[in-house]
């Protein structure tokens, strides 16, 4: 008599036959013969062109909603407070004007020497930008003004072409940013992380210095790099003028301790 299927301890499975009801249900690999790269490159490229339309569908839209009659106080804010002006603020934005034009006037011309200009073009685009702010700004606490950043990438761009090109290369900049405001893409600062943009502020705070020092002890040193500007001072360090360094000491000191001072009245 055979042994019976459930005392048998054997890991064979048992044979089932066509008129048996039992089901055997068990797992496999699915076996893909073949490649199928041809397939997945073109699902990723209909993928990016959907991609693309919906973009370009987006920036249509915000363009167009830029210049509708409901956004348009949205873009010149001076619409909304121009009716309710008055002379009292009038004077409080005068006296605030004058002080930080007074501030704006030595730092201007540091800005555009920093840029290889010469001084009345620091002046110029200090006063006009914040003219120009004044109508078209939204936020009444952000400065305006040249930032030694830019007055370095200037300098850097124009490698001594002159204020022609310096003026060309400004009118594209505002071109271009005008162009970025209308389409909304103000969300690309978000791709910029904190260390990238703290290793550039740091390094460009020690190319400022490095080109500043030639002016603070009166030699003359050239070059468009920071291994140029150092080798340039080097060579040329035995002509320092004496009173040229004893007034920009004093400057730093004065500056330094009215820092200080600030920090502890307040």
């Amino acid at each position: 008599m055979p042994p019976s299927p459930c005392s048998s301890k054997s890991n064979r499975l048992p044979d089932i036959t066509e008129n048996s009801a039992d089901t055997l249900v068990y797992d496999r690999e699915i076996l893909n013969i073949g490649s199928s790269d041809f397939i997945l490159i073109d699902e990723v490229s209909v993928k990016e062109e959907k991609n693309v339309k919906t973009y370009c569908t987006q920036i249509a839209y915000k363009t167009k909603s830029a210049f509708k009659r409901k956004n348009i106080p949205k873009r010149l804010p001076f619409l909304k407070w121009w009716p309710t002006y008055t002379k009292e603020n009038c004077i409080g934005d005068l006296l605030a004007g004058i002080t930080v034009g007074l501030t704006l006037i030595p730092q201007s011309m540091s800005f555009a020497a920093l840029a290889g200009l010469t001084p009345q073009y620091g002046l110029y685009g200090s006063f006009i930008g914040s003219i120009m702010y004044v109508f078209l700004g939204t936020c009444k606490e952000v400065p305006m003004g040249p930032t030694a950043i830019v007055s370095l990438m200037t300098y850097n761009t124009l490698n001594g072409l002159g204020p022609v090109y310096g003026t060309l290369l400004c009118f594209l900049t505002g071109v271009i940013q005008l162009i970025m405001g209308v389409v909304g893409l103000g969300f690309l600062i978000d791709f910029i992380s904190g260390p990238v943009n703290a290793g550039f502020t740091s390094a460009v705070a020690i190319l400022i210095v490095v080109s500043q020092v030639k002016d603070i002890i009166g030699i003359r040193a050239v070059g468009s790099t920071l291994l140029d500007i150092v080798i340039s001072l080097s060579k040329d360090i035995e002509n320092f003028r004496v009173g040229d360094i004893i007034l920009g000491s004093t400057c730093i000191v004065v500056i330094l301790l009215l820092r200080v001072s600030e920090k502890n009245l307040n």
